[in-house]
């Protein structure tokens, strides 16, 4: 895995080391992609220290290039299947600036190459020196027996804390270990690289969290909004300037409403 800065001077290292490197699992109902759309747009458009500092590229990812996805983007402008984010900010009540690093992949891994890259994905992170990888997954609801599921739809699974914002960890319930099974993600069905990228990065020694969505499939919207106010919580993002905005190209994902009169 290769990382082209957006300003070729600049070093990965300087810009990602101690980042918390947000990700989509690439999982069910696209839940990870929708929540780091939400974020990088709604962060994009407000009085917020982040900027696009560069892509990165895999030979085990699908290539891609299309349309403007955010607001502030003119309408020339292309997004990739892998870019890169960078976000800083003040933490409260503290003088500590904290970074943060959204991955915005558009496209799936190519077949059979899923291990191959995750362990390059946790690697990459490891050689930037980033603190910690927040993976955000859906799964499908369907396929879920855990009667804790309508009250609390937002779990959790991590590797290698403590975690950046344990306080916050402590108000959501863990994924369960169900009996019989060998992990919390083997009853869980639909959560894409979560799995493999919570294994390997134990392996590798680096802090892994991943917040999960059971959701169904169809109009994901209001399920996006609800774990990227869940995100921007964990990660302490100012309430007073950080507020939730859609990005302009969501207009384009499920075309227009039927006409009132087939229902007359």
């Amino acid at each position: 895995m290769e990382f082209f800065a957006a300003s070729p001077e600049v070093d990965a290292t300087a810009l990602l080391k101690d980042a918390i490197v947000v990700a989509p699992a690439i999982s069910f109902a696209n839940m990870g992609q929708l929540v780091v759309d939400v974020l990088v747009n709604s962060a994009l458009g407000q009085v917020m220290d982040m900027q696009r500092v560069g892509y990165l590229f895999s030979k085990r990812v699908a290539p891609m290039a299309g349309a403007a996805a955010f607001a502030t983007q003119a309408a020339g402008d292309l997004c990739l299947n892998m870019e890169v984010y960078l976000m800083s900010y003040p933490l409260p009540n503290s003088s500590a600036v904290q970074k943060v690093a959204f991955v915005q992949q558009r496209t799936s891994v190519l077949p059979g190459q899923s291990a191959a890259f995750v362990r390059e994905f946790v690697a990459w992170t490891k050689l930037v020196q980033a603190a910690s990888v927040l993976l955000l997954a859906g799964a499908d609801n369907m396929l879920c027996h855990d009667r804790d599921m309508h009250v609390h739809r937002i779990k959790w699974a991590g590797a290698n804390g403590p975690f950046f914002n344990d306080a916050f960890l402590a108000m959501i319930p863990r994924l369960p270990l169900a009996d019989g099974d060998a992990t919390v993600w083997d009853a869980t069905r639909g959560t894409g690289l979560a799995p493999a990228m919570d294994r390997e990065a134990a392996s590798q020694h680096m802090n892994f969290l991943s917040f999960v969505l059971f959701c169904a499939e169809g109009n994901n919207v209001p399920d996006a909004v609800y774990l990227a106010s869940c995100v921007a919580q964990y990660l302490q993002l100012p309430p007073a300037s950080f507020k939730l905005q859609l990005p302009p190209s969501w207009s384009h994902l499920f075309g227009r409403d039927p006409s009132v009169s087939l229902f007359l």
